[in-house]
């Protein structure tokens, strides 16, 4: 099984990316092949509907979806919505996620943005028809750092979808 971990959060002090480099820490655990896409390091452009989808980085991230057993994507939550780079890099590359088992990480600023993933998932689910993982981490910006360790809630809980996107991946993959 080949893993892949996407940190959509284009902010150098990303929070997105903590959380990505815990989850990619927890497949090494479980002796796991993973790989982290961070977007910052890609300079993606705005779907157009058109000559976008051949963009050399577009190629490249959609091969790397469609080669994924499942796929864990962190990002952070802005207006109640998950946020545009995440939601552009789905229209650049919709199709390779199809059939996929996706598990999610977000970052919010506030405890009532808890369900603003939604959106996004159900388009997931209905567009590409990924199968999502029942659990995700939510997480505050402020409990995030990228000197201090995550809290051991945080990391609980990160392990904790790791472990369920590993499971289902072997046990539906493998009939």
């Amino acid at each position: 099984m080949e893993y892949l971990i996407i940190s959509a959060s284009l902010n150098k002090t990303s929070r997105s990316f903590v959380l990505s480099q815990s989850a990619l820490e927890v497949f090494k655990q479980h002796r796991q092949q993973a790989e982290l896409i961070d977007l910052r390091n890609y300079q993606l452009p705005l779907c157009d509907g058109g000559e976008t989808f051949n963009h050399p980085h577009v190629k490249q991230i959609k091969q790397k979806i469609e080669k994924a057993s499942a796929l864990i994507v962190a990002g952070p939550i802005y207006n109640y919505e998950m946020n545009a780079a995440l939601k552009n890099l789905f229209d650049l590359t919709g199709s390779a996620w199809e059939g996929k088992i996706i598990g999610l990480m977000a970052v919010g600023g506030g405890r009532n943005s808890y369900m603003a993933p939604m959106n996004f998932l159900n388009s997931l689910m209905f567009n590409a028809r990924c199968l999502i993982v029942p659990r995700y981490v939510y997480a505050l910006e402020n409990q995030i750092s990228e000197t201090h360790p995550l809290p051991t809630e945080i990391t609980k809980r990160i392990n904790e979808l790791v472990k369920t996107t590993i499971r289902l991946a072997e046990k539906l993959l493998a009939s």
